[in-house]
C-alpha cells in the first residue's frame, strides 16, 4: 500500500506537477500562466487555480510545494483560501529550478520520503482510531486471529488491518484472510509496526477489522 506524493513545482508563469511512487517519477501536467506583473495578475490566480484543480483531482496522500522565490508561497496562500483540503496535505520547500530539475532537488533532499512517511502515519491513525471508537462503541470492529477470521467468512470486513511485523510472523494464514477480505471487496491496509497506530493493532493482537455491520 504505497503512498502516492504529487511534487508541484512553480515559478512565475508556469506550474509543474509530477507524481512520485514506488516505481519512480511520472510527470502528469505542465501548466503554463502569465508573468503576474501588473495587469498580468488575474491569469497568475488563474494559474494558482488551475493547479490547485490538478491536485484536488489527482488526490495524492502528500504534496511538497517547491520552487525558486516567492511564487510558492502565493500559490500555497491561494491554495489554502480555495482548496483548503489540499493545503492540509501540503509542505512547502526551496528549490532552484522547477519541472525535472525541481524533483530532483526535491527528491535528493529526502523530502518524499518525509512527507510520505507523515502521510502514512496520518492515515493510519485515522484507521486505528476509527477502530478504538468501534470497540469503544457500536462493535462494528473485530480484532485478533479468530474473531478477524470469521468476519471475513461472514464477508463484513469493511477494511482489514495487519501489521507488518504480525503478517511476517504468520504468513500463511494472513494471507489467505488478506485474500479472502479482498475477493469479497474489503480493503486492506498493512500498518508499520515502527509508529503508533502499528503498535495499537498490534496489542490488540496483530490483526483487526472495520465491519460493515456488528457481529455477534
Amino acid at each position: 500500500d504505497e503512498n502516492e506524493v504529487a511534487v508541484a513545482t512553480v515559478e512565475e508563469g508556469e506550474a509543474h506537477v509530477h507524481t512520485v511512487e514506488a516505481h519512480g517519477v511520472e510527470e502528469r501536467v505542465t501548466l503554463r500562466g502569465t508573468t503576474g506583473k501588473g495587469d498580468d495578475a488575474a491569469p497568475r490566480e488563474e494559474l494558482f487555480e488551475e493547479l490547485a484543480s490538478v491536485l484536488e483531482n489527482l488526490d495524492p496522500d502528500a504534496v511538497v510545494l517547491a520552487g525558486p522565490g516567492f511564487t510558492k508561497r502565493d500559490a500555497y496562500a491561494h491554495i489554502e483560501e480555495n482548496a483548503p483540503e489540499v493545503a492540509e496535505k501540503i509542505v512547502v520547500e526551496d528549490t532552484a529550478g522547477v519541472g525535472g530539475r525541481g524533483v530532483h532537488e526535491v527528491l535528493k533532499r529526502g523530502a518524499v520520503e518525509r512527507v510520505a512517511e507523515e502521510a502514512r502515519v496520518a492515515r493510519e491513525s485515522r484507521l486505528v482510531d476509527e477502530l478504538m471508537d468501534r470497540v469503544a462503541g457500536d462493535g462494528a470492529a473485530a480484532y485478533g486471529l479468530e474473531p478477524t477470521r470469521n468476519a471475513v467468512e461472514y464477508g463484513a470486513v469493511e477494511h482489514l488491518l495487519v501489521v507488518d511485523e504480525f503478517l511476517r510472523e504468520h504468513r500463511d494464514e494472513l494471507d489467505a484472510l488478506v485474500e479472502g477480505a479482498e475477493q469479497k471487496g474489503g480493503e486492506v491496509t498493512v500498518l508499520s509496526s515502527e509508529f503508533e497506530p502499528g503498535q495499537r493493532v498490534q496489542s490488540l493482537g496483530g490483526v483487526a477489522a472495520l465491519l460493515r455491520y456488528r457481529i455477534d
